[in-house]
This record gives structure tokens, C-alpha cells and sequence, in this order.
């Protein structure tokens, strides 16, 4: 059935993009962490870390926050099959 294969493709892709975004945020945050607080930091061989814990979880407070927002906001208007309201 070509709608199966649509939804798989489509899953597949979804899924390469996620993955992409996971494998590439640590080194960004890391850049853009490292050369901010370079310039307040008085001794220039102190280093920084990168607060990847704090990060993640704030990115999983924003998918549930957003996954509530959306629950609340959807559960007011009904659909029927055809997609009327």
C-alpha cells in the first residue's frame, strides 16, 4: 500500500532529523558555552563546563510543556472522521 510506504518514509525522515539534532547540539552548546564565559573568566586557564544536564532538561520541560499546551488547547473541538469540527 503506497500510504504505509508514505508514513514510513516520512517516520524514517523524522527520525534522521531528530537524530542529526542529537548528535549536534552537545559540540554546539559546548562552542557557543566555552566562548562566552571565556571573557569573564579572570584566570584564562580556567575552564568552563558545559551544563548539559541543565540543557537537556529544559529541552524535555519544553516537550512536556508544549505536549500539555497542545493537549489543552485540542481537547475543547472535536473532529469526526471526515476532519469537521
Amino acid at each position: 500500500d503506497p500510504k504505509i510506504m508514505l508514513v514510513g518514509s516520512m517516520q524514517s525522515l523524522f527520525e534522521a532529523a531528530m537524530y542529526i539534532f542529537v548528535l549536534n547540539w552537545p559540540p554546539a552548546v559546548s562552542g557557543v558555552v566555552s566562548s562566552y564565559f571565556a571573557k569573564f573568566a579572570s584566570d584564562s586557564s580556567a575552564a568552563i563546563g558545559t551544563p548539559y544536564g541543565t540543557v537537556f532538561s529544559c529541552f524535555m520541560a519544553c516537550c512536556l510543556l508544549g505536549s500539555t499546551v497542545f493537549g489543552q488547547l485540542t481537547s475543547s473541538s472535536r473532529v469526526d472522521k471526515d476532519g469537521n469540527s
